[in-house]
């Protein structure tokens, strides 16, 4: 491990700056999660090899998010000085065998019904993905018609305000639009949401 590695890590292992990395690269820097709701965990697993032999490997940084008694998260970070083509299977080596650990656990692993509990998680982010997904669709479908009706009424020659007010939105909102459809003539809608975004 690398000297900027080794420092990162020592920076990264405190809850508050864990917290806030976190924060910013899975909520959009909404502050979801406390420092006084992570806990450590177990950064090292081991593994037998295609050969049979035992591998230990270990992560940089592994801490466990509890919300409730109900709800958990753990939260992996490994740091690169120069890139590795082979981190993402690491990592997902590493996430397998926090899986299996859960799994194999005794107070994680059954709810009140004696039923597992890790995959809730799963389930949870899964959810959480579609949902956002659904929503970045429908405000991308709701400007693309927007678009479309802009480009419409621009070769009925109609102005910026006229159409601000046919469509009952702010100039502001058509004005971009207007101007890209003007200097774009011959492009889809699509190709000027591409351009505003």
């Amino acid at each position: 491990m690398g000297q900027k590695d080794k420092v990162e890590k020592l920076l990264e292992d405190y809850p508050d700056v864990f917290a806030d990395i976190i924060n910013v690269l899975i909520y959009d820097g909404k502050q979801v999660i406390k420092p006084q709701e992570l806990s450590e965990t177990k950064v090292k697993s081991q593994y037998k090899a295609a050969d049979d032999s035992l591998h230990e490997q270990e992560r940089d940084i592994l801490k466990v998010w509890e919300k409730g008694k109900d709800y958990k998260i753990i939260f992996g970070m490994e740091n690169q000085t120069n890139t590795d083509k082979t981190m993402t299977f690491r990592v997902m080596a590493y996430d397998g065998a926090s899986y299996r650990s859960q799994l194999l656990s005794d107070e994680d692993k059954k709810d009140e019904k004696g039923e597992v509990t890790m995959c809730t998680i799963l389930d949870h982010a899964i959810n959480t993905g579609i949902e956002r997904g659904i929503q970045q669709g429908i405000i991308r479908g709701e400007s693309l018609k927007l678009i479309m009706q802009v480009q419409k009424k621009m070769k009925k020659g109609d102005s910026v305000s006229k159409i601000a007010d046919d469509l009952l939105e702010d100039e502001i909102t058509i004005l971009p639009i207007y101007n890209l459809a003007k200097e774009y003539p011959d492009e889809t809608e699509k190709d000027i949401y591409q351009r505003l975004n």
